[in-house]
């Protein structure tokens, strides 16, 4: 197993150009499935990392109850409309470069329906989050349905649900490893120093971030960064690895700003920096 520090001139390394001439249909359209009848927060904040990341176009598919929410929080997002107060619509994928699913999702008899649905129909890399990684755990048979390259991003809970407990820190990397070997997917373990684990067996630990970021909504936002960079071309490692800076980075601004205890996620948010080549 190989472990790369994650630096600044790494990820200038992998920066994409942003053409001068190019429009919004040059830069990728993300969809984002998220959130469930009174859980509007997950879907804003993931849908407001999305906007940060330089795709061209963002949709968001939430419930059509809920949609002043989100055209109140984004509207820059465009809207699919599910006719249930959960995800259960079955909804067509082929023009998005990239989606994102999880945050705030719930787990109704429907939204699994419909999560094996996605599963079967959709072939490129998906972002994985909060309840579809629940899902992927209490049903080891989607497992075999992930598209490879697809990105999984688990917090402590989540992980151990999907790979086990583990004895120790040493135990838990291998765990991690296999598993990413497994699914052949890119494992982000989220943490005090969060990681990306790649299905090759090389873990990209990023050293920014601080406690501060510990607090509800932050995931979200990295789920939206992460799909919206994989929208908007890059490769679904590079995606996790600039997704998971970027938003490090952000974290540790805002706590120089506010402090740890009273900086908030709409602070990360505020604070995402993405780069192109042609910024440097």
């Amino acid at each position: 197993m190989e472990i790369k520090e994650v630096t600044s001139q790494f990820i200038e390394s992998l920066l994409l150009a942003r053409d001068t001439n190019g429009h919004k249909y040059n830069f990728g359209h993300a969809l984002l499935i998220c959130g469930r009848s009174g859980m509007m927060g997950a879907a804003a904040l993931a849908a407001r990392g999305a906007l940060r990341s330089g795709c061209g176009l963002l949709t968001v598919h939430i419930p059509e109850a809920e949609r002043f929410i989100l055209q109140s929080a984004c509207p820059a997002a465009l809207l699919s409309l599910d006719y249930s107060d959960v995800f259960a619509e079955i909804i067509s994928f082929a023009k998005y470069d990239a989606v994102g699913i999880g945050c705030a999702l719930g787990d109704a008899p429907e939204t699994e329906h419909a999560f094996a649905f996605m599963l079967e129909k959709y072939k490129k890399p998906i972002v994985f989050d909060a309840d579809a990684l629940n899902l992927i755990a209490k049903k080891t048979e989607f497992q075999n349905l992930i598209p490879h390259n697809s990105i999984l991003t688990p917090h402590a809970g989540e992980l151990q649900r999907l790979i086990g407990a583990w004895e120790n820190e040493d135990n838990k990397v291998e765990k991690v490893a296999r598993f990413a070997n497994k699914l052949n997917a890119n494992i982000v373990v989220k943490g005090a120093h969060t990681s990306v684990f790649s299905p090759q067996g090389v873990v990209f630990r990023s050293t920014a971030g601080n406690a501060g970021m510990a607090k509800a909504g932050s995931g979200d936002v990295l789920t939206g960064l992460i799909t919206g960079l994989l929208a908007r071309g890059y490769s679904p490692l590079n995606a996790a690895i600039m997704g998971v800076f970027f938003h490090a980075t952000a974290g540790d601004r805002a706590a120089a700003q506010f402090g740890q205890e009273s900086m908030s996620v709409d602070d990360i948010v505020a604070e995402i920096r993405v780069w192109s080549k042609s910024k440097l």
